[in-house]
């Protein structure tokens, strides 16, 4: 099997005996069968992903959890002859999955899932799901945009972008400052409605529409006015802000164009 001098090899996950190692490509900066595109950017994130969450390194079929088949051992990034930019690997078969091998050279190595994941301004240890009080979901192209705003405002933010059928970033904060959650709701809706984000929406149309979660309510920010989201995201967050802050926060679409 073909390996890349310069990969990165991992541990081995669990201690399943392997049949083979098999080569993959797991993305690539132009569409796969969904529509969908995860940047080139990300991939040495997703490396380093691999590297401090093993449990992605677990393989499965057509993404489902209770089918795991094998594991990555090694990852790389390469550029084809085309220039096309690819993220890709080895992956162990377990020895249960022999009589699959040939199934999975055919055909599912085109589904396989890898995310990454990791912390922005907290660490795992530190980190308390019950504390969460916004969370974003919406396309991975999204995903350095936020990364930059939650690092400068130092927000505590934990975060997934998939490399799957649903191509889906998702985004969870934990914040008290109420400034900051209002200032970030604002910079969420911002973002869908630049051109470029705009464009890259319409590439991956079949995906996740941007919505932020929080309290107990959903925004869905697809079509939605400045005026709307910040009147939804007020009754969402149960303030009224003064109307001076509100004329500020709406100058701020005027800025952004």
């Amino acid at each position: 099997m073909y390996r890349p001098a310069e990969a990165v090899d991992f541990e081995r996950v669990t201690d399943e005996p392997l049949c083979a190692c098999i080569f993959g490509s797991f993305s690539t900066d132009q569409k796969d069968l969904h529509g969908h595109v995860v940047p080139p950017g990300s991939y040495i994130k997703f490396v380093e992903s691999m590297k401090t969450n093993p449990k992605i390194r677990i393989v499965n079929v057509h993404h489902d959890p209770s089918q795991p088949i094998g594991e990555i051992l090694w990852a790389d990034i390469l550029v084809d002859k085309e220039d096309v930019v690819r993220l890709v690997g080895g992956v162990g078969i377990y020895e249960g999955e022999k009589d699959r091998i040939q199934e999975i050279e055919n055909d599912i190595l085109g589904g396989f899932s890898i995310t990454l994941c990791g912390y922005i301004n907290t660490t795992a240890e530190d980190w308390n799901s019950e504390d969460i009080v916004l969370e974003y979901r919406g396309p991975g192209e999204h995903y350095n945009h936020i990364r930059q705003i939650n690092e400068a405002k130092q927000i505590p933010t934990h975060f997934k972008l998939g490399k799957s059928a649903e191509g889906e970033l998702l985004i969870q904060v934990v914040e008290n400052n109420l400034k900051s959650i209002i200032e970030l709701g604002v910079s969420l809706w911002l973002l869908r409605e630049t051109k470029r984000i705009r464009k890259s929406a319409e590439q991956n149309q079949e995906g996740q529409s941007p919505q932020i979660k929080i309290q107990d309510s959903i925004i869905n920010l697809e079509g939605l006015s400045i005026e709307e989201f910040l009147e939804k995201y007020q009754e969402a967050l149960d303030v009224k802000l003064p109307p001076e802050d509100i004329e500020e926060l709406k100058r701020r679409r005027v800025l952004s164009k």
